[in-house]
């Protein structure tokens, strides 16, 4: 038996795609001119109609590629997201359309390209991104502050992920044919790397 499949055209390569844990038909997508060599990113907001087609709710555009997104665990309309010029973006979905797609905020912390992002889904009030600079970053939104910075590894990290009910405990993979589970807080450490 055949399935259909309902599709968006994003227009660019899609890198990442996230449901908004407050609404099940509403998706974000990351995405990047010529797959990430060069070029500039995009956000993609998809919600599924009720005839399950898929519109585009909004598009906002970065200056280098998005490679990876998250929704925020507290607040419904806002999505981070992951650039290739070391920076993330933080967009509210209710004002970006108002102020020419511009993120509430833009965080320059990384010194190389941030591939992944993950938000906390335990504590729900901070998000983790990782990069090519080999760190892996916890930030508090609320505040715009960068609360730790770890550097567990020697090469790029690919993806960062929040443990599902630990919420100091991160897991990451990385170039340098490492997977790490650390804690970030007092006494940050790396728990256990297996190679």
């Amino acid at each position: 038996m055949a399935h259909s499949a309902a599709t968006f055209h994003l227009g660019f390569a899609g890198s990442s795609i996230r449901s908004s844990p407050f609404h099940p038909g509403r998706f974000a997508v990351a995405a990047a001119a010529n797959f990430g060599i060069v070029g500039n990113g995009k956000l993609s907001v998809v919600v599924q109609a009720a005839d399950a087609s898929l519109q585009c709710e909004a598009e906002l555009l970065t200056n280098d590629g998005l490679y990876d997104c998250a929704w925020s665990e507290l607040h419904e309309h806002q999505v981070v997201g992951a650039c290739g010029d070391g920076t993330i973006k933080l967009w509210d979905l209710q004002t970006a359309n108002q102020h020419g797609g511009r993120p509430l905020a833009s965080l320059h912390e990384h010194s190389a390209e941030v591939c992944g992002v993950d938000w906390n889904l335990v504590r729900k009030d901070c998000f983790a991104s990782c990069s090519w600079d080999h760190t892996i970053k916890v930030w508090e939104p609320e505040r715009l502050v960068l609360l730790a910075t770890l550097t567990d590894h020697t090469s790029c990290v690919y993806e960062v992920k929040w443990h599902p009910s630990h919420p100091e405990r991160l897991l990451s993979a990385s170039g340098d044919r490492y997977a790490a589970s650390s804690y970030y807080g007092a006494g940050a450490r790396p728990l256990r790397t297996i190679r």
